[in-house]
């Protein structure tokens, strides 16, 4: 029996080959896509040597806190190395850059003093923390405390962290005015890690809030990436909620200036970097404002945008960054923006809701309708030096229950040593009422080749190269034989049907996709070893496709 059930499905293995099958050599990395097993909300990741760093927050199962700062150690294959949880002071969050120091660690835990009974905030130390961490054994070295200087200010929460020299790193933050209308404004951290001293200087704008997100060295000064909002009528429930961005340019003694301010609405800088030419690019969401009259109210459109500055600030072009129609606010996410490696351009991490959010033409058009449904995909986008879009992936997960809305954040990229980049993000389960979504929140980590293909060659079917005829089912699938992971490459928009049986017929799972340039990622490991089948349905045509779990 064992000889005959050998023979079959080595009989099987040969048909497969005969079909119009994308199938290439498995690197190693890519053969996982790594979910971390313990609840996490990332913030960034950086590469040491041969190993990946990852850090973030949030690790207790058993209650909805967030409770702790951890880093977690993956080696280049994506197995996790090692795992360090820090208990520093009630609750902490982890939001800013990482740097490696020899072989150290420097990052940044905020504590915010959150609990699960309704968002109290209980009246103890309400900052964060400069560490220093062993990345070998995960100690603790340096614990440097970051708090509001000024008794006016009852908050101080934690946004950003760069590095100036060896010993001198600069803190971003946000701290709260004590006082009835409780304005946020803008500190400065200048933080001196062998003698742990602090000197702290304050920006602040009158009856404004300071939206400080972002802060850079540009090898003389400072530059933050901040934005101030009003309220057009603050009588009007309904009215606009208003804000502006722009750039301050600070040296570390406190003397400080706005140098930059954008004339679109709700254009914070988050991200930004300056290129080697000396030029400034920043990742931005644009907004734009419309008017009910039935309802009297107003509506949001939001859009993600790249934009770049010369070395004097002045606006060299913005271009629209993701999928090409608006979202409704809170269902876009922006993560990081990097020099490409080739020096030809940018790398720019993304999210956002794949469905169009306008007041006349609304529409919830799933990935997948059929088994779960992701509101937010992942996006990586290379833009050329002139703003040229070069290429765009989007990823999502399969998966196998219809309880869950699967929301796919990328919050860091960074470099891979091969040339490629390294993903890391959120991973979040909307459940429905009832359902205990605190067990689905989890991160995710990947890594793409220079091309963001997750399925090697992904970029030789791109939909701008592909002769488009007919059916044109132009679906890769990587890598076959599999045995965790299958990734199934999409290359041209519209719905189209998926289906995956075995080899007697029975449907193990089903989706629907509308992405160009989409990588669906199916978690193939509780499967049978065996001959599988995946049935593509589009416009009334169908292809099928084989592949073999081991």
């Amino acid at each position: 029996m064992k000889k005959e059930k050998f023979i079959k499905n080595l009989i099987l293995i040969i048909i497969m080959f005969s079909y119009h099958l994308h199938i290439t050599a498995q690197t190693t990395f890519n053969k996982d896509l790594k979910i971390m097993n313990f609840i996490s909300a990332p913030s960034s990741v950086i590469t040491f040597e041969d190993t990946i760093i990852c850090n973030g927050y949030g690790v207790n199962p058993s209650t909805f806190k967030f409770l702790s700062t951890f880093i977690a150690k993956y080696d280049m294959n994506g197995n996790l190395l090692d795992k360090f949880i820090y208990d520093i002071l009630g609750n902490n969050e982890q939001h800013s850059n990482t740097y490696i120091d020899n072989n150290f660690l420097i990052t940044t835990s905020f504590v915010t003093e959150w609990d699960s009974t309704g968002g109290i905030w209980e009246k103890t130390f309400e900052g964060g923390y400069v560490l220093k961490i062993d990345i070998s054994s995960g100690e603790v070295i340096k614990k440097i405390k970051i708090k509001s200087s000024n008794p006016n200010y009852s908050r101080c929460d934690v946004q950003g962290l760069v590095k100036i020299d060896s010993v001198t790193y600069a803190v971003l933050s946000q701290i709260r005015e004590n006082n009835p209308h409780f304005f946020w404004d803008t500190q400065i951290s200048i933080v001196n890690i062998k003698t742990n001293s602090v000197r702290n200087f304050v920006i602040r704008r009158e009856n404004r809030d300071d939206l400080s997100r972002n802060i850079i060295w540009n090898g003389e000064r400072l530059l933050i990436g901040s934005g101030f909002s009003w309220d057009s009528d603050p009588s009007n429930l309904f009215s606009i909620y208003k804000s502006i961005g722009f750039i301050y340019e600070a040296d570390t003694s406190g003397i400080y200036k706005k140098v930059f301010q954008s004339d679109t609405m709700w254009s914070i800088p988050l991200e930004m970097l300056m290129d080697k030419a000396g030029n400034y690019v920043y990742l931005t969401n644009f907004s734009k404002y419309f008017h009910d009259t039935y309802l009297d109210r107003y509506y949001k459109h939001s859009h993600h945008y790249l934009v770049k500055l010369d070395r004097d600030y002045n606006l060299v072009w913005e271009r629209p960054i993701g999928l090409e129609y608006n979202f409704r606010p809170g269902y876009g996410y922006l993560g990081d923006v990097l020099a490409d490696q080739d020096g030809d351009g940018y790398i720019v991490a993304t999210s956002q809701a794949n469905y169009k959010w306008d007041i006349d033409d609304f529409e919830w058009d799933s990935i997948q309708a059929t088994g779960n449904s992701p509101k937010i995909v992942g996006i990586l986008t290379k833009v050329s030096e002139d703003g040229d879009k070069k290429w765009m992936r989007t990823y999502s997960i399969v998966n196998d229950t219809s309880i869950y809305t699967i929301w796919h954040k990328i919050k860091d990229v960074t470099y891979a040593p091969d040339g490629g980049y390294i993903a890391y993000g959120e991973l979040t389960y909307d459940g429905h009422l009832g359902i205990d979504t605190v067990a689905n929140y989890h991160a995710w980590l990947f890594k793409v080749d220079k091309y963001g293909c997750l399925v090697p060659g992904c970029q030789e079917g791109d939909s701008t190269k592909v002769d488009n005829i007919g059916l044109d089912l132009k679906i890769k699938l990587y890598p076959n034989p599999v045995s965790d992971r299958l990734y199934i490459y999409q290359t041209k928009s519209g719905d189209t049907y998926y289906t995956i049986s075995d080899i007697s017929g029975y449907t193990l799972q089903k989706w629907r996709g509308n992405l160009t340039n989409h990588t669906y990622i199916l978690d193939v490991s509780k499967y049978k070893p065996g001959v599988y089948i995946l049935t593509v349905d589009r416009e009334g045509k169908r292809r099928a496709e084989k592949f073999v779990v081991e």
